[in-house]
């Protein structure tokens, strides 16, 4: 299926788990120093090497991040949405 994504088997590091949302878009998921009332995890959402969303782990987003105005996930293509969402519900569960 086109635009699939591949979950990560393992969602915690302190590095960060790098994701393929697809060719153009990537995440990376954070979980080390994350307040539980952020849901215990963010996802940085990139174009290329440019931070172009952030959100949490409590299905909210952040609208500013290292001096840039973000997108709302609203804004980000379908198919990175779709993604997007699958990835979340996959964190949520395995955290």
């Amino acid at each position: 299926m086109v635009g699939m994504i591949g979950l990560p088997k393992i969602v915690r590091s302190p590095k960060g788990i790098e994701v393929d949302l697809s060719g153009r878009y990537t995440a990376r998921i954070d979980t080390n120093n994350i307040s539980p009332g952020e849901g215990g995890f963010h996802i940085h959402v990139y174009k290329g090497e440019i931070e172009v969303a952030k959100l949490n782990g409590r299905g909210g987003y952040i609208v500013r991040h290292r001096g840039r105005i973000l997108q709302k996930p609203s804004q980000l293509p379908k198919r990175i949405r779709r993604n997007l969402n699958k990835l979340v519900r996959h964190i949520q569960k395995n955290i």
